[in-house]
């Protein structure tokens, strides 16, 4: 039967950003692009709009985005609704209550509270012709998403920083606005958050208590910065009590986290440009492997459009020059891509060595496999070389894969070629075969 995701999620902006060819922007804020079998939507907007540049180079189309959803209402996750406007103007946004009052932070120092809010109000919302609709306890959003807020505080341990107020009066800030995105994962739930003011194992114990479902994942920020690592060790060791099996957290998070030492293993990093596609037993993002030889970075620049199209996809590709390539990680991945210039109608002596030395020693067996070769001029024997790749990739059992002309255009036989010369012109070409590839693997997980 084929694999069909229940989600797609992309970091379009955070703290961190992760290491890709498209030259994200990073700052201190959170958004995430999120993608069902019904639904496009964002879960947060960032400070700035540089979320929506992000989205750009990254590929998504904001155009499409049917709703927006804000965690709370602090800057760093909602300010970059307004600009979020020049892009696509959505029906909907989905809040939390208490979402429009505003939020300060007290500034110890300067002995002042400094403006935390999302810098837009009702009024304008209603300018705009956005309808608000409030979530006060559940809001299903498709067949594959639910808004959740109403969380109690019932943990001893976990605590909000009293710098954060609201309102006229500057009362302690509660944090009634905040909300969390519940994704269906496989038997369970995937918890998508903003910040997690309201303390992570309270809110896990709040969702799991009223859904009667395990999360199994959580992902975003659970607002750790600054806390002892006795704290650290008792929300990780309370997470896992409750279920919690996969950590992909980011933003006022990261730092503490990997630092303390306590968390498992499997605490994925999380950054712009991160993403997950849904369905994986082992928590993260399928893994793509794109190893290429290249003397002039032609082909090196084939393989990052390649990469560009793998991570539309879902996937989380790297590339590596073959006298780099880590064996490791390359044995990890479900999708393999190899690629080479051409040399006398074949693939170049340094390529044919690596897979004759080196790439035969590694365990292949099942994983997705396809190639691509650079030329210096038309009919110079390109698929000569992809053919050779693939008959090696037989050879050690992988399942090998075109991405063929059924797609429609651009149509590739048994692999893309572009030209030398002028690499950049055939962008359109490499990204759509990555994406193609990216997708098949999926397809199979």
């Amino acid at each position: 039967m084929a694999y069909e995701a229940k989600y797609t999620l992309r970091v379009l902006i955070d703290d961190w950003v992760e290491e890709t060819p498209w030259e994200l922007e990073g700052e201190h804020g959170l958004s995430f692009y999120v993608e069902t079998p019904e639904s496009k939507f964002l879960f947060d907007c960032g400070h700035t709009g540089a979320a929506w540049r992000n989205a750009e180079k990254m590929g998504v189309d904001l155009s499409a985005v049917d709703f927006v959803a804000l965690s709370h209402s602090h800057y760093d996750h909602a300010g970059g609704f307004p600009a979020l406007l020049a892009h696509v103007k959505p029906k909907v946004l989905y809040t939390g209550p208490d979402f429009w009052q505003e939020k300060y932070s007290y500034d110890r120092e300067k002995d002042e509270y400094l403006y935390k809010g999302c810098g837009f109000t009702a009024d304008n919302l209603a300018a705009w012709g956005i309808e608000q609709r409030e979530c006060q306890d559940m809001i299903r959003l498709d067949n594959h998403a639910t808004l959740f807020t109403g969380f109690a505080r019932t943990t001893d341990f976990e605590h909000i920083p009293e710098k954060f107020v609201r309102g006229a009066a500057k009362e302690p800030d509660s944090f009634t606005d905040e909300v969390c995105l519940l994704l269906e994962e496989g038997n369970g739930l995937c918890m998508v958050v903003g910040c997690s003011h309201r303390g992570i194992v309270n809110m896990v114990a709040a969702v799991k208590a009223r859904t009667g479902k395990q999360v199994l994942r959580v992902v975003g920020g659970i607002h750790l910065a600054g806390a002892s690592e006795a704290c650290v060790s008792q929300t990780v060791n309370e997470l896992k009590n409750l279920g919690v099996a996969y950590f992909n957290l980011c933003h006022c998070s990261l730092d503490a986290c990997h630092s303390s030492g306590v968390w498992p293993m499997y605490l994925d990093t999380f950054a712009a440009g991160s993403a997950i596609c849904s369905g994986q037993e082992e928590g993260g993002p399928l893994l793509a492997a794109i190893l290429y030889d290249s003397r002039t970075h032609t082909t090196e620049k084939a393989a990052a459009f390649i990469a560009e199209g793998v991570q539309r996809a879902g996937l989380q590709p790297a590339c590596f020059h073959i006298d780099e390539a880590d064996a490791e990680y390359i044995e990890k991945a479900d999708l393999i891509i190899l690629g080479s210039p051409t040399y006398m109608a074949s693939v170049t002596a340094k390529m044919k060595t690596w897979l004759e030395e080196k790439g035969s020693k590694l365990d292949l067996a099942y994983k997705v496999g396809g190639a691509f070769a650079t030329e210096q001029y038309i009919h110079g024997g390109g698929e000569n070389a992809i053919r050779e790749m693939l008959t090696f990739m037989m050879v050690q059992g992988m399942m090998t894969y075109s991405g063929g002309k059924a797609y429609g255009k651009p149509i590739i036989h048994l692999g893309p070629v572009g030209m030398s010369q002028d690499i950049g012109s055939f962008r359109d070409l490499f990204v759509a075969y990555g994406e193609r590839m990216g997708k098949l693997a999926a397809w199979l997980a």
